[in-house]
């Protein structure tokens, strides 16, 4: 294969980099396949040189888009495509672990916006240094990647940041090693890599892919938010159902006051009742014993009065027995009865031969 030499005059190489800006030194890279534009040149001292004017990357950037397409079907084989991403994300995102270069506008742009959040939110950053362009990203990042995972239980998500850039300054986040790197991680990784209209396989695998790194850092602050939201939500809700149930149990126990001031009622009338049934009773009773106490008592009288007409007077009055039973009437006496008569000085024993009634 023949070889030649080419320079590229200060002119040529202004009007280059104005086309192509940050990706000039990129485009010009060992290695890399280009189309040139060039005029030939002969000198009888240094011989034959090539003199560029013009470039065209159209032959790298295929290989590129090659093999980035390689990239994606070797991760959707090893199902490593959304592996990150079903990761389940913290309510809030206190502690961070950060990758990136501490010299990045984009790290310290995202730092400044964690620190100086309006809400006073406390969020903990760790940096893990890394190059964030060249050959060196796939090396360097996956190594940090590896420390943050031996210390998984320390992190909340793991934040991927850089400022922003020329495509081809993108190139290291499009490589399988970078790309699994960030799949397998056990900690659900946010991506700000800092380019608006590219979209790197970095950002494809993360659980989570923002344009920027303030873009990050606005997401995280915002889980605080939604965090405090939700708690004051939760807050409102509790607060309306403990009302709910207070308002329920004050039903409640007007009912069960109402309820025991009805039993209380009817049981004091159930009681009065039956008082007023023990008092009847009582009332029944009593006069059924004053009754009897005075048939008792006009038996005993009759009595008294029998046994006061009946005393024996020591010149007039004799007792008659009939049965050992005192008699004080001839109607109770029949002929041939057996009597005793009690006089003052003793006793006779006489049979009934006839009797005779007052006319």
């Amino acid at each position: 294969m023949a070889k030649s030499s080419a320079v590229i005059w200060s002119s040529y190489f202004n009007d280059i980099e104005d086309e192509y800006g940050p990706d000039t030194w990129h485009l010009l890279k060992k290695g890399n396949k280009l189309l040139l534009k060039a005029k030939v040149s002969f000198h009888v001292v240094y011989g034959f040189k090539l003199q560029i004017t013009h470039i065209d990357p159209s032959v790298i950037m295929g290989d590129l888009a090659l093999q980035r397409e390689e990239t994606l079907k070797k991760l959707s084989q090893s199902n490593l495509m959304y592996y990150n991403g079903a990761l389940n994300l913290p309510l809030v995102l206190q502690r961070i672990a950060i990758i990136s270069s501490s010299t990045a506008a984009g790290y310290k742009d995202f730092v400044n916006h964690i620190h100086n959040n309006t809400y006073g939110y406390v969020v903990h950053l760790v940096l893990f240094e890394s190059a964030m362009q060249g050959d060196a990203v796939k090396y360097e990042l996956v190594k940090q990647m590896q420390t943050i995972n031996s210390n998984k239980r320390a992190f909340d998500a793991v934040v991927i940041i850089r400022g922003g850039g020329s495509k081809l300054d993108l190139m290291a986040f499009d490589t399988y090693e970078v790309a699994a790197a960030i799949a397998l991680c056990p900690i659900p990784v946010l991506t700000g890599i800092g380019h608006q209209q590219d979209e790197t396989i970095a950002d494809l695998v993360a659980h989570t892919a923002l344009k920027t790194p303030t873009a990050v850092a606005e997401y995280i602050i915002e889980s605080f938010m939604r965090f405090e939201s939700r708690l004051h939500h939760l807050g409102q809700r509790i607060g309306l159902l403990t009302r709910a149930a207070l308002h329920e149990k004050k039903y409640a126990l007007q009912d069960v006051r109402h309820k025991i001031h009805q039993l209380g009622t009817e049981i004091l009338n159930n009681n009065h009742r039956a008082l007023h049934r023990q008092q009847q009773q009582l009332r029944t009773l009593a006069r059924q014993y004053f009754q009897r106490q005075k048939f008792t008592l006009e038996k005993v009288k009759t009595r008294l009065q029998v046994l006061q007409k009946t005393k024996i007077d020591a010149s007039n009055y004799s007792l008659v027995y009939k049965n050992k039973q005192l008699i004080t009437s001839t109607e109770l006496i029949y002929k041939g009865d057996q009597l005793r008569i009690k006089m003052q000085d003793g006793e006779i024993w006489v049979q009934v031969l006839s009797k005779k009634s007052k006319e």
